[in-house]
């Protein structure tokens, strides 16, 4: 009988063959994901990213852990930055964006934390503030660091900030809102004064103190709260906030609608509440309009749309309401309005600092247009009056006015002559002034009528025309 003899290599190979089939562990693996909705800039130090960094390692027998222990190389350069992780000899990399900080820092007294004194372009529509720099904390908005960023629309405060100091975002004209954390425990003098364009302010439940003039001239807001940390409110804190109507007041301060005390925060409000479970008399439309409604007063308020070519709505709940003083403040894109035949009054203010206004369309009679109360004109901005849609040059009055209310054509300067009928036995105050084309008035009445109206004082100042033609002659103006 034959042996059969196997060589020994073959045996052998045989084993190792054997032995790599039965080795069923996984290789090893390091990933990492970056949270790129956390904002970086040039010359952070590469530690700063590792709470937005998710860094896993898995190891030879399928084992995935999450690691904190991981290093990083790599340097932070405007722009796009592959960065690279180690961690037990494995690499990754990930990719991160970095900005040029803009903001300028001071250490603080003490040296354990940051103040941001400023920032290099004013022009910026946004800021966001770090809650870190160089590895400290960032507690404080310094004195005037962001006054007169008037292109700034929006900031985002960070939960390490504990104080907003003087002057801090101080004629900030385009700033919209702002949420004050509640880390924040105090509201520097003047820290938001003359940001005419503030519409909510939203502030954090640990906040004690409000300086004075701190929210001085926010001509935008039309409700607050005060939260109930707040023990003081200096002096002119709200002064000017002419259409701040309501008050939520859940501190524990005495505040009474139409009271100067407490930095006049009330002053101007209709209504006081001191529980926010009580229903605001506010309502903001989806166009953009707000209004205010007690049942006994309607008023549009305020628009915080974005249309630079308004109509006002006809009604509002079915309802005719009047435009409240300081309602389109500062609105500088609007370039033209249309004016319900509804409207009845017209506040004061309502289209100051409109200055690209330039058409106001009347839906009405000019002998409506005579009877609106005005304490202001859109004209004296636009200029042109516009009847239904066509340019108003030859103005004449109907037989049906007996007043011409003040203010009516106050700088209407598309106004080439008027014509004004015997009825009229009232002409209000500045009603043509500034209108610097108006070469030609006549009177359907003799002069003896016409000496005998009533005539308010600037009623034909800046005119061109230096007399009045009457049946049966000429008055000298």
């Amino acid at each position: 009988m034959k042996k059969l003899i196997i060589p020994l290599l073959v045996i052998l190979s045989l084993s190792i063959i054997a032995f790599a089939a039965c080795d069923t562990g996984a290789s090893e693996k390091l990933t990492a994901t970056y949270d790129d909705s956390h904002t970086v800039y040039v010359g952070d130090d590469l530690d700063s990213l590792k709470p937005y960094l998710t860094v896993k390692y898995t190891d030879k027998k399928g084992t995935e852990t999450t690691v904190t222990d991981y290093t990083l190389s790599g340097t932070l350069q405007e722009g796009q930055n592959v960065i690279t992780v180690e961690y037990n000899g494995k690499t990754c990399t990930v990719e991160v964006t970095a900005e040029i900080d803009l903001l300028q820092y001071e250490l603080a007294e003490g040296g354990e934390s940051y103040i941001v004194t400023g920032i290099d372009d004013r022009t910026v529509s946004s800021i966001e503030i770090p809650s870190e720099y160089n590895g400290k904390p960032v507690t404080s908005i310094g004195n005037s660091a962001f006054s007169s960023c008037s292109k700034l629309t929006s900031v985002k405060i960070p939960d390490s900030i504990t104080s907003i100091d003087s002057g801090a975002f101080r004629q900030c004209l385009n700033l919209a809102y702002i949420t004050i954390p509640d880390s924040v425990t105090s509201i520097g003098s003047s820290a938001f004064s003359n940001c005419t364009n503030l519409t909510s302010v939203t502030m954090g439940n640990n906040v004690t103190n409000i300086g004075e003039k701190a929210f001085y001239y926010c001509i935008g807001l039309t409700t607050l709260t005060i939260p109930n940390s707040v023990t003081s409110i200096g002096t002119d804190a709200f002064s000017g906030c002419r259409k701040l109507l309501e008050v939520y007041n859940l501190s524990q301060l005495t505040i009474t609608a139409g009271s100067q005390n407490n930095g006049s925060v009330a002053y101007y409000a209709r209504d006081v509440y001191t529980s926010t479970s009580e229903t605001s008399k506010q309502t903001k439309t989806d166009d953009g309009y707000i209004f205010y409604d007690n049942n006994s007063i309607l008023s549009l308020v305020g628009y915080i749309g974005k249309e630079t070519e308004l109509i006002l709505p006809d009604k509002f709940n079915e309802k005719s309401y009047s435009i409240y003083k300081y309602a389109f403040y500062n609105c500088s894109s609007l370039t033209s309005i249309t004016i319900p035949d509804s409207i009845a009054e017209i506040g004061s203010s309502a289209f100051t600092a409109c200055n690209n206004l330039t058409k106001v369309n009347y839906l009405g009679t000019i002998g409506d247009w005579c009877n609106i109360s005005f304490e202001s004109n859109p004209l004296n901005y636009a200029h042109n009056l516009y009847l239904n849609d066509e340019l108003v040059t030859e103005l004449i009055i109907p037989e049906t006015v007996t007043e011409i209310k003040a203010y009516a054509f106050r700088g209407c300067t598309s106004i080439t002559s008027v014509t004004i009928p015997d009825s009229v036995t009232t002409i209000g105050s500045w009603v043509f002034s500034d209108c610097s084309n108006l070469n030609e008035i006549r009177y359907g009445g003799t002069i003896s009528e016409w000496d005998v109206i009533t005539k308010g004082s600037g009623w034909n100042s800046n005119v061109s025309a230096t007399k009045v033609i009457c049946s049966d002659g000429e008055v000298t103006l």
